[in-house]
């Protein structure tokens, strides 16, 4: 997982209740959301990612962030399965 004990839609509902007790207008309201929200990605190269793109919503960066996380999830277990196969199987 991208983050620690929680999914990423729970880390953004947190930060979303926290900015709500802020009186942000609504551009600076998306915006620190979305910082808030990269900044705080345990992943170096998703928050890298992350931030050279442009985000109007909260939930669009969310979405990209879960992407980006089920592709780099899926890469590592294909390079352990690939260093596994790579020590060799002997089934004799």
């Amino acid at each position: 997982m991208c983050q620690n004990n929680e999914t990423l839609a729970e880390f953004a509902l947190k930060l979303k209740q926290q900015a709500d007790k802020c009186e942000f207008t609504n551009t600076s309201y998306e915006e620190a959301l979305i910082t808030a929200f990269v900044m705080n990605i345990d992943s170096t190269d998703i928050r890298t990612h992350l931030f050279q793109k442009t985000f109007k919503t909260l939930n669009k960066c969310v979405e990209c962030a879960k992407t980006l996380c089920a592709v780099l999830e899926a890469a590592s277990k294909k390079n352990s399965d690939q260093d596994i196969l790579k020590q060799g199987t002997n089934f004799e």
